[in-house]
């Protein structure tokens, strides 16, 4: 059962990942409706997920509420996660959609600094 979904994608593979935002979990899903398994924010301190994409290797990426943004395998093993609240250049606040570019950079709607923020490791910057 679902509370608040905001967010959700495909992976080549079949796979349906929503972003269950007022559960604070991912859940997967096959095409058909088969529930897979639940990314929650035990351990990784995940907090109400918004945005979601799954990149060509098939790892899923999300924002949440706490400006953070979290890149996990396509096993649901937590491989990095980014983000720190704040205004300047290279902080989010309320990260939503995500959007990963052919040369690997991570694009994110950074809504309330009215923004769009392009990520690769260290680097950030605002568009």
């Amino acid at each position: 059962r679902f509370s608040d979904p905001a967010g959700i994608a495909l992976s080549t593979e079949g796979v349906i990942f929503v972003c269950d935002s007022g559960n604070y979990r991912i859940q997967a899903f096959t095409v058909q409706g088969e529930f897979l398994y639940a990314l929650d924010s035990g351990a990784d301190s995940f907090d109400k997920p918004r945005g979601i994409i799954v990149d060509r290797s098939g790892n899923i990426l999300f924002s949440d509420d706490s400006a953070r943004v979290y890149k996990y395998s396509p096993d649901g093993v937590l491989m990095a996660d980014f983000g720190v609240f704040g205004e300047k250049q290279g902080e989010l606040r309320s990260p939503a959609g995500l959007s990963v570019g052919r040369e690997g950079m991570i694009y994110v709607a950074d809504s309330y600094n009215h923004r769009i923020q392009r990520f690769r490791r260290e680097q950030s910057y605002s568009l």
